[in-house]
């Protein structure tokens, strides 16, 4: 074993090589390569023995002619200089492992007649890479094959028949147009992926790989139609055409697939499901979810039918956003009684039927932007988290003690999203009037004082602003909030904590098989009650609260959140004692960029 730090130290070893014939390993590390001119003449040798070459950066167009590589098992030369591996062709009899991955020179790749031992072939961002030679679809031990962002890609080979194959990347491969016929057995082939090309159909020979769980089509934007044999893939779970935006129809025997449990296809021209959707029992999660652009560009409406839902017992997400529904549509979704997570934003409603009663597990409702609401539908008393436009808050308030596990409201206000900051906003109406609103009842009846799970244990509500009110009585600006108690700060008319940040939010999660409520950007803050002299026999006592939004423009905002002491204590497994023996508070929020802090104390009698 050779380990060696770059090209530059490789000048003066290659004259030695011809000295190693025993030489198995060799490893030559380092980015300096990159930065600097050629640094000596081509490689003239190198021992035919060896078993594994790693040379990342390696600064040449080619590999030694004089070098055999029948011995070699892996060959690993990311970053490199490549032009192609031999000018000449030449026998990999034993190499099994095939790394060329950001080499931006590569043009062509070798024969692969002559690398039947071949599992692994990675070339990933081989940016000027045409064509691919097409023996490579006759490999029959091959077990994964990633061409990802080989950007100029144009074609592969007619057919292929690789009946080892199990991982398949051709993502990013924008000028990718055709995808090989299916020959032969490709049935343990389980994750396809062809994300961001530009295949615009498939033969019906795709529906051989009976195999595949995963099929990524995001964003192939001249996708027209997928084949009816889609439908021959028993063992799907995951079907992604999120983006494609020329599909407007579903194969009518999609329901075939039955045992698919997740279907994202947001952002393309699909209004209406095919029927058969219904029989798709196990299916999980089904987003339907409009883009601006998208619902700009057509008046209209997704087609909701009553009996296509009624099979989907186990569907735990639906995403309708944006979908041009107005108020009677929604009724279709009344026997989605395993439903958790609702999006409805961006939508016509005017105002909602009482059916979200029925769904009685729901738990996540998104009605932000739907400007034309009235009023706030009647919710499942099961509902945690509610994302809202701002002109609804005073309601949401007032209804607060009616949904006892509701712990997090967050609100919305587009026009507000849009604007930009300034130092100078001093203070906000909105925020004090709905905190003053909250904070006006008994906080006993908001927040149930004791450790229930029928019951929330704190409470969160999140504003589209900039400014915390004025009557917060510890002020900060700064990343957390630090401050002394007042002496005997504790007594029997002490009910909690309320707590202010001015932090950035939203956004949101991008990754397409994400859950709902994983979209939505949340975070946690947490307050401690500490003891300022360190005392042993006392514990310090913690708490968190969930703050969120679901914002897609990340932007400044308030987010409260009420800590009742109780809760503190009992899940700090603290009771008892005297607690004025605390004598510190911190508060801070997890993994976002905060500008400045208020804590008020709140008592019975304030």
């Amino acid at each position: 074993m050779v380990p060696i730090g770059s090209d530059r130290h490789i000048c003066k070893w290659s004259k030695s090589f011809s000295k190693m014939p025993c030489l198995r390993l060799l490893i030559v590390k380092g980015e300096e390569v990159r930065h600097h001119d050629p640094i000596c003449d081509p490689i003239k040798y190198l021992p035919s023995n060896l078993k594994w070459l790693d040379w990342s950066y390696y600064s040449f167009p080619s590999l030694p002619a004089d070098f055999e590589p029948g011995n070699l098992v892996g060959l690993n030369m990311t970053f490199s200089s490549l032009v192609e591996i031999f000018k000449e062709s030449k026998a990999f009899d034993n190499l099994t492992i095939l790394n060329l991955s950001f080499s931006g020179s590569l043009l062509r790749t070798p024969n692969f007649c002559e690398t039947p031992n071949l599992q692994r072939i990675i070339l990933k961002s081989c940016v000027r890479l045409v064509e691919i030679h097409p023996s490579i679809g006759n490999l029959k031990k091959l077990i994964f094959l990633n061409m990802e962002n080989c950007n100029n890609l144009k074609c592969l080979p007619r057919n292929i028949q690789m009946e080892s194959l199990e991982g398949f990347n051709l993502s990013g491969c924008e000028k990718l147009e055709n995808f090989p016929e299916i020959r032969g057995n490709m049935e343990l082939l389980s994750e396809l992926l062809l994300a961001r090309t530009a295949i615009w159909e498939f033969s019906s020979s795709i529906g051989q790989l009976s195999g595949i769980s995963l099929l990524d089509l995001r964003s192939c934007e001249n996708l027209v139609r997928l084949p009816a044999s889609v439908s021959e893939m028993g063992k799907l779970k995951i079907l992604i055409l999120k983006g494609c935006s020329r599909l407007a129809i579903l194969p009518e025997n999609l329901g075939d697939l039955n045992q698919l449990e997740e279907l994202y296809a947001g952002n393309t021209a699909i209004w209406k499901l095919p029927d058969s959707i219904g029989n798709l029992s196990k299916l999980k999660i089904l987003s339907l979810r409009k883009g601006r652009k998208v619902k700009r560009q057509s008046a209209r409406s997704l087609i909701l039918v009553p009996w296509v839902f009624h099979g989907l017992r186990e569907l735990k997400s639906l995403n309708l956003s944006g979908c041009n529904l107005c108020d009677n549509q929604v009724a279709a979704l009344q026997n989605l009684t395993s439903l958790l997570e609702l999006n409805l934003s961006r939508n016509e409603f005017i105002y909602l039927p009482n059916i979200f009663s029925q769904l009685s597990h729901l738990r996540y409702l998104n009605i932000t932007h739907c400007q034309k609401l009235k009023e706030l539908p009647k919710l499942p008393p099961s509902i945690e988290e509610l994302y809202v436009e701002d002109f609804l808050a005073k309601e949401c308030i007032a209804k607060l003690r009616m949904y006892p596990r509701l712990n997090l409201v967050s609100f919305t206000n587009y026009s507000f999203d849009q604007q930009s900051y300034t130092e100078d906003c001093n203070g906000s109406s909105f925020s004090d009037e709905i905190l003053s609103l909250l904070l006006s009842n008994n906080m006993d009846d908001v927040i149930h004082p004791s450790l229930n799970y029928d019951h929330r244990v704190t409470c969160s509500i999140v504003f589209p602003e900039r400014a915390i009110p004025m009557w917060f009585k510890h002020q900060i600006v700064d990343e957390k909030i630090l401050f002394k108690l007042p002496i005997n700060w504790y007594n029997d008319k002490f009910k909690g904590f309320a707590i202010c940040c001015v932090t950035l939010m939203g956004a949101g999660v991008c990754r397409a098989d994400a859950m709902l409520s994983e979209k939505y950007d949340y975070t946690f803050i947490k307050a401690k009650l500490l003891c300022s002299d360190h005392l042993k026999d006392l514990r310090v006592i913690e708490k968190e609260c969930k703050v969120g939004t679901a914002s897609r423009t990340y932007g400044w905002c308030v987010c409260f959140a009420y800590i009742p002491l109780y809760s503190s204590l009992q899940v700090s497994g603290t009771y008892g004692g005297d607690i004025n023996r605390y004598s510190l508070f911190e508060a801070s929020i997890h993994g976002c960029i905060a500008r400045q802090w208020g804590v008020h104390l709140i008592y019975e009698d304030e």
